[in-house]
């Protein structure tokens, strides 16, 4: 439910209560944090995790416990501080282990050998 502050990301199919990622510009934080800094987030939640903001080109990832000050190519990011509607929070993927690839190879395009003439298709 939106009004529980649960996202749901489209990406890893993972309900996260996106109120755990908080805002350390908001009201409750001291005036001289807010001067100093335009957005920063604090990701309270029990794991690493993603955000993603409508209209930008830059998913955030941040680490459990970790505070971040958001950037996205360079400029500093502030649609999480200024509108959370638009922003989603996502349950960030485990990393691959080594030597794991991400993709499979492209469809081979030789011609080269076009097999036996038989009843069995592809490899076996």
């Amino acid at each position: 439910s939106n009004a529980q502050g649960q996202e749901r990301s489209i990406r890893s199919g993972l309900l996260v209560n996106s109120s755990c990622v908080k805002d350390l510009t908001s009201s409750w934080f001291s005036q001289e944090f807010k001067k100093k800094f335009k957005c920063a987030v604090w990701n309270t939640c029990n794991q690493d995790v993603t955000l993603k903001c409508k209209g930008s080109a830059c998913t955030q990832t941040l680490g459990r416990g970790g505070v971040y000050l958001l950037k996205c190519n360079g400029k500093v990011s502030t649609q999480f501080c200024t509108d959370k509607s638009q922003c989603e929070v996502a349950a960030a993927s485990a990393p691959l282990p080594p030597g794991i690839k991400t993709a499979c190879l492209p469809v081979s395009t030789s011609t080269a050998d076009a097999g036996y003439n038989d009843a069995y298709r592809g490899w076996y």
